[in-house]
């Protein structure tokens, strides 16, 4: 009986991530670690899933991803370049 307890968390947390709405903030190793709108980290296997992609209903929004890439691209280019003496 013992091997089952394994596979019946996993089913539990399959079933929880289907209601994930954020933002892939950073993949580590086999796991994306996703930002909710009120904060959280919730972690969820990375496989498919790559860093600023968009959750809706625990599945990426291809729109709502492009969108966002956007949006921090026009951002980045309103601020222009560092200032010469910061070190990236």
């Amino acid at each position: 009986m013992r091997p089952l307890l394994p596979f019946l968390l996993a089913i539990a947390v399959i079933r929880s991530c289907p209601m994930v709405d954020g933002v892939v903030d950073r993949i580590e190793g086999d796991l994306a670690v996703v930002v909710t709108e009120d904060g959280r980290e919730i972690r969820l296997p990375a496989k498919g899933l790559k860093e600023g992609d968009v959750l809706v209903g625990g599945r990426v929004d291809p729109e709502a991803t492009r969108r966002r890439r956007e949006e921090v691209r026009d951002l980045i280019d309103e601020r222009g370049p560092p200032p010469e003496d910061i070190e990236l």
